[in-house]
């Protein structure tokens, strides 16, 4: 075979390549539209987003370089992902306010049950130390855990909180809480059967006005607990091996995608009646580009999107692309700061934002 030849397949099959990932990248940027428990595949393209941008801007400048018109296909679809990219990406050139210009600042964080199996007092007192220097007015907690030597009025006392709340999961490890300086006037939860992640809501006195805080943790992806199947996707010579890992895995995504937006259609219905201003935060477990994100946000402003700077990754693990903790708010507050924090006591960022009410 010539080298003209070999150039031809081998553009041909760049086409192939751009003609299908046209089609993949316009599923994966609407992913937000589709129910998963109606359509599942097309919410599951929603977690690849990224590498699927990642594969067109390749397509985008290959065919630049070319000087071929696919360049423009390739174009256009990077533009389907703009909104997208307004989730993770923000560019302000102005400096952030200082951190005590606002009325009230929320935490939400998914602290990992604080290390519990090792030195859990050491990783609370580090995390505690590290929260103090935004000083937050309320702390939102995901996958939170006290014990009888671990207790919750000792908790709230080192944090300066004098109210909380706990979930009601029953999975002790990993619960939810929710400390404030405001006294807390009213608490619901929501359970999710068959998993230790739940939702609740918050009514508290602010400077005598009520506000509500809801604190969410939706359905985890349960990759972590599926390692030993994603290390047999490298064994492609064993078709049969490879087949069934890959729809093991497939089906544990599929499942846990369904709850999450069960789950997420459940937290739309506190939002929807929800009559007062409001404050919804935690670990959604999705990305931007999800149903979920779509129907938890709602009507809601997302933080980052008004006050973030640089990129918005919130968990730690997949090369810290991901972004899964949030925090949306009603009209009635204005977010003039949002941090997205760096430090290695958890899997997770600690989110905090900045609101004047």
């Amino acid at each position: 075979m010539g080298v003209k030849a070999v150039r031809l397949l081998s553009e041909t099959i760049i086409v192939f390549i751009t003609i299908i990932m046209a089609g993949v990248s316009f599923y994966a940027s609407q992913a937000r539209l589709f129910d998963p428990q109606y359509y599942v595949s097309v919410s599951l393209l929603g977690l690849f987003v990224i590498v699927i941008i990642g594969v067109n801007i390749f397509l985008t400048f290959y065919w630049a370089s070319k000087l071929k018109a696919w360049f423009f296909v390739s174009l256009a679809t990077l533009c389907l992902f703009i909104p997208y990219i307004t989730t993770m990406v923000q560019i302000r050139l102005t400096s952030p306010p200082p951190l005590g210009d606002r009325n009230i600042c929320i935490l939400t964080y998914n602290v990992n049950s604080f290390n519990y199996q090792h030195d859990y007092k050491t990783t609370f007192q580090n995390i505690a130390f590290t929260i103090g220097e935004k000083d937050p007015d309320v702390i939102c907690f995901q996958e939170f855990w006290n014990g009888k030597d671990f207790p919750l009025d000792s908790i709230s006392k080192f944090i300066g909180m004098p109210y909380y709340a706990l979930g009601k999961n029953g999975k002790g490890v990993k619960d939810l809480a929710l400390f404030s300086k405001y006294p807390i006037k009213k608490t619901e939860y929501q359970i999710y059967n068959d998993t230790h992640n739940g939702s609740m809501y918050c009514d508290l006195n602010f400077k005598g006005k009520l506000i509500r805080i809801v604190n969410c943790h939706l359905q985890t992806t349960n990759l972590n607990q599926k390692k030993g199947e994603i290390r047999k996707l490298k064994q492609i010579t064993e078709p049969r091996v490879f087949y069934r890992a890959l729809q093991n895995i497939y089906s544990t995504l599929s499942n846990n995608t369904i709850r999450r937006a069960e789950q997420a259609i459940a937290v739309n219905k506190i939002i929807k009646s929800t009559k007062i201003p409001i404050i919804v935060c935690g670990d959604l477990n999705e990305t931007p580009s999800s149903f979920v994100y779509k129907k938890v946000k709602d009507d809601l402003t997302d933080g980052f999107k008004e006050a973030g700077r640089g990129f918005g990754g919130t968990y730690k693990k997949f090369f810290r692309i991901l972004r899964v903790d949030y925090i949306f708010h009603s009209s009635s507050f204005e977010c003039v700061n949002y941090i997205s924090e760096n430090v290695d006591y958890s899997d997770h960022n600690p989110v905090f934002g900045f609101y004047k009410f």
